[in-house]
């Protein structure tokens, strides 16, 4: 029965590799990772949008919380401590944590502003919809164009954060 299925795990393992490499397409490596920000700007221009501003943005970590009210112990105090000898004694008493699963990419964010009329911003957003890439774009926030002395309106100023993920 075994070698009878073998044909179809078989199947079933090329089918697996298919996808797994249609994945890696959709989320870069470092390496790609110039290219596909050269692809978004030409999007970009090819929209007719400009772009202000097109930085990364870096995620700040918090910081360990320290409690001031705590007295700080001296320091012939904490030496006369001794340290568990085993890492079942410094976890003695703690609830083991399940471990989960590990994160197989990195979130990429590029904090951008462009100017451009509405239709031009529009197409710009599903030009880069349309890349190959996932990418998404959050937190947009348009601003009203200043009315000129015609009160015609300017370019809308569009800010936003771009999205992205790279395989790990």
């Amino acid at each position: 029965r075994v070698a009878a299925q073998a044909v179809r795990f078989f199947r079933e393992i090329d089918s697996l590799k298919a996808s797994f490499k249609t994945a890696l397409l959709k989320l870069p490596d470092r390496q790609e990772m110039p290219a596909l920000l050269d692809s978004v700007s030409m999007a970009g221009k090819k929209s007719g949008v400009d772009f202000l501003l097109f930085e990364p943005k870096v995620e700040e970590k918090p910081l360990p919380k320290v409690n001031p009210a705590a007295p700080a112990k001296p320091a012939d105090e904490m030496a006369g401590e001794k340290a568990p000898k085993t890492a079942a004694a410094k976890t003695a008493g703690q609830p083991v944590k399940p471990a989960g699963p590990e994160k197989f990419y990195d979130e990429i964010l590029v904090k951008m502003q462009i100017s451009g009329d509405f239709q031009n911003t529009l197409s710009f957003f599903n030009e880069v919809g349309r890349l190959p890439r996932i990418i998404n774009i959050e937190q947009i926030e348009i601003a009203a164009p200043v009315a000129d002395a015609k009160g015609k309106g300017g370019n809308l100023k569009t800010s936003c954060i771009m999205k992205t993920y790279m395989f790990v």
